[in-house]
Parts: structure tokens; sequence; C-alpha cells
């Protein structure tokens, strides 16, 4: 007679079900990491970073407190990640768009300064860009990947976190949406 008993002795309930709960659960991880990475990030009331150094493309060493003032889009990227090199042309459009309104500035995350100057000659952007291979930003906003984007109101206030890559469309949505351009 069969009480259950002989199923737990030969390993018949631990063999299939703990397995498949395993797996269950890192479906369940794996799903909701991927919305936060791709699904548009999340909302923060974090101040910006302003004081960490970053070189500009005139050569200058300053820090974020130069662009603090009025509505500011920051974008981080690298040459190496396709999608931001994707959506590089894209800000420049929204930029064109709302330039009288808000500041735009993108801070390159590659490894030397020369693969950052470039980039920037490869997929010239008419917004100011800056250079900060220590992302001591990015991970200062616990950055995850890249591209990420923060829309920054004048008061240096972080209003918005997006990773994933935008285009221009949605890019002028958000600015509207978060910075109320």
């Amino acid at each position: 007679m069969d009480n259950g008993d002989d199923q737990l002795q030969d390993g018949g309930l631990v063999d299939t079900w703990l397995p498949r709960a395993a797996f269950v659960l890192l479906g369940l991880v794996s799903i909701t990491t991927a919305w936060a990475i791709f699904a548009g990030g999340q909302d923060s009331s974090d101040a910006l970073d302003t004081e960490s150094a970053v070189l500009t493309q005139a050569g200058k060493t300053t820090n974020l407190e130069e662009f603090v003032g009025r509505p500011l889009v920051i974008n981080f990227y690298a040459s190496t990640c396709a999608p931001c090199r994707a959506e590089l042309p894209d800000f420049d459009e929204a930029y064109s768009q709302v330039s009288d309104q808000v500041d735009f500035v993108g801070v390159n995350h590659d490894t030397t300064e020369a693969v950052w100057r470039s980039f920037d000659e490869e997929i010239p952007v008419t917004y100011d860009t800056v250079f900060q291979p220590e992302q001591t930003v990015f991970k200062s906003i616990n950055g995850i990947g890249m591209p990420t984007t923060l829309f920054v109101n004048s008061e240096g206030t972080i209003v918005k976190k997006f990773t994933g890559p935008l285009e221009k469309e949605n890019l002028l949505s958000l600015i509207e949406s978060e910075l109320g351009i």
C-alpha cells in the first residue's frame, strides 16, 4: 500500500517538485529583472551627483553642476553599446526641437579619451558630451545598463531614470511628461 512515504523516501517529490520550484522562481526573477531594465526603469527623486569630475570636449575638467539650472536630459552611453549608437541621432533631433527649454548632456563611459573623441566624431551630436570612464555618476544612480537616460529638473533632482534605448518620439514624450516641457 502506497501512503506517500515511499515517494518521499525514493526522492520522488524532491526530485520532481524542487527543481520545478527552483525553475519557476528563477523565471520570475528573470522576468522582473528584464522588466526593470527594458520597460523603462523607475521613477526617482534622488539628487544628481553634481560634484564628480567630468572632462569636456574642450579638454576642461568640470562637473555636472555646470549643467544644472534648467531642465536637463543626461544620457549615459559608450561606443561599444549598439543601442547607444542607434539612439544618438534621435537624441540629437529631439534636442534640436527643445533646446530652447531643455539642456542635454551625454556622459561617455568609453575606456579612453581617444575612443570617446573618435566616437563623437563618428556619430556627432549638437549638444555637449563629457567623458567619465570611471562611471562615478552612473554608479551613484545605481545604473545597471546602457543606455540610461536621466530626466533632471532645474533644481538638480532626478525625476525619472530610464534604462534602455529611446526613439525621438518616446524621448520627447518623456520630456513633456517628466519635465513639463
